[in-house]
This record gives C-alpha cells, sequence and structure tokens, in this order.
C-alpha cells in the first residue's frame, strides 16, 4: 500500500529562479499525491506540489 501522508523532521525551503522561497517547517504534514522515480510528489494544504526525495526519507521527512 503506498503511502498517503508524510511529515517533515525538518524545516526545507524551496526555492526556485523568478520565485519567492517558500519554507515549510518540521511537523508539517503533506498528502500523497503520487510515487516518482526519486520519491514522492506531496501536496500541501494550498495546493502546492514538489517531490521529496526517497534517499532523505527518516532524514527530513517521515511516512504517517
Amino acid at each position: 500500500m503506498e503511502p498517503s501522508a508524510i511529515e517533515l523532521l525538518d524545516t526545507i525551503k524551496i526555492e526556485k529562479p523568478n520565485f519567492t522561497p517558500i519554507c515549510f517547517d518540521a511537523g508539517t504534514i503533506f498528502k500523497v499525491v503520487m510515487p516518482t522515480i526519486t520519491g514522492l510528489l506531496v501536496q500541501a494544504d494550498d495546493g502546492f506540489t514538489f517531490t521529496v526525495l526517497t534517499e532523505q526519507e527518516n532524514i527530513k521527512w517521515r511516512i504517517v
């Protein structure tokens, strides 16, 4: 069964050229949208999506 949610274990900052950086604090829960080749595509409450890397599981995030 695929995970339905993850929790951040550490604060992350997402930066992209020409966009304001976005920060998410440790303890934030995200809905898992789908697995990807390198990790999981997750979605915040506001609809923002990004990928968490499998290699960072239990370091930066964990399945809940």
